[in-house]
């Protein structure tokens, strides 16, 4: 059984626990506005002077980078496409290997090729298969090098039954 004096105890305990709250609640928020980072005064030519001495990155200009909603943000940001290869890039002797299938995905690109043997390998950029370094994967091509000669790898168009 609860005695007046047990509840006269409670109420002046929860008393004190709402004053404290009372106290504490501003007093915290005072203290996380004051603590709060402000946002930085934006200076066109300093960002523009230390980014490309810091990053060693060419300063493009903003025409440069393809508005957000020209992108196909289901596919992973690739390089302007190379043209096709001119007279200074020789063909590659011997057999070139055949793509079977391409994966481009954010973190990394594979190619499945098939060798000289008729062996299928999975490959990424800057593996070697028959003597050909694997330079870039695009979806539905591969762009390899052997010596001086670089040469494109597209898959083969499906056949009509």
């Amino acid at each position: 059984m609860v005695t007046q004096s047990t509840i006269k105890v409670v109420d002046a305990a929860l008393k004190v626990a709402r004053l404290m709250l009372l106290i504490a609640v501003p007093a915290s928020v005072a203290v996380m506005w004051a603590t709060t980072a402000k946002p930085a005064r934006f200076v066109p030519h300093q960002i523009q002077a230390t980014s490309v001495q810091a990053t060693g990155m060419p300063n493009h200009e903003l025409q440069w980078y393809a508005p957000l909603w020209e992108r196909d943000l289901k596919q992973p940001p690739l390089p302007p496409t190379v043209a096709e290869p001119s007279e200074e890039s020789k063909p590659a002797p011997g057999p070139i290997p055949a793509l079977l299938a391409t994966f481009v995905e954010p973190r990394a690109s594979y190619a499945h090729l098939i060798d000289s043997q008729g062996k299928v390998h999975l490959k990424t950029i800057d593996d070697v298969l028959d003597h050909f370094r694997v330079l870039a994967i695009e979806p539905g091509r591969v762009r390899l090098q052997n010596g001086d000669g670089i040469v494109w790898v597209a898959m083969p168009e499906p056949k009509d039954r």
